[in-house]
């Protein structure tokens, strides 16, 4: 058991993280908590970022890209001008 703030948190998202491994949630639980942004001075806390590039390698994580969703083509086209498209889709 521990009392330390911080390695409770982290036990905290590690078991979410093992919780949601296999459901289609884990990405937007991400978002939802504003982990998914890098150190780099973007807000967040850079969680997702340092775990994708560190411990899976994954040197071409884009953040810009995968913090918003694209809007989905017929609501931009029927929106007349009104929506525009998230700009890294």
């Amino acid at each position: 058991m521990t009392t330390d703030k911080t390695t409770l948190r982290l036990a905290i998202w590690h078991e979410r993280r093992i919780e949601l491994a296999l459901e289609f949630n884990r990405w937007y639980d991400l978002v939802r908590y504003n982990k998914v942004a890098g150190p780099n001075g973007s807000s967040g806390t850079g969680y997702t970022e340092n775990l994708l590039k560190t411990v899976y390698g994954r040197t071409n994580f884009n953040y810009a890209k995968f913090s918003h969703f694209p809007i989905p083509q017929t609501f931009v086209t029927s929106s007349n001008g009104v929506l525009k498209q998230n700009s890294a889709w």
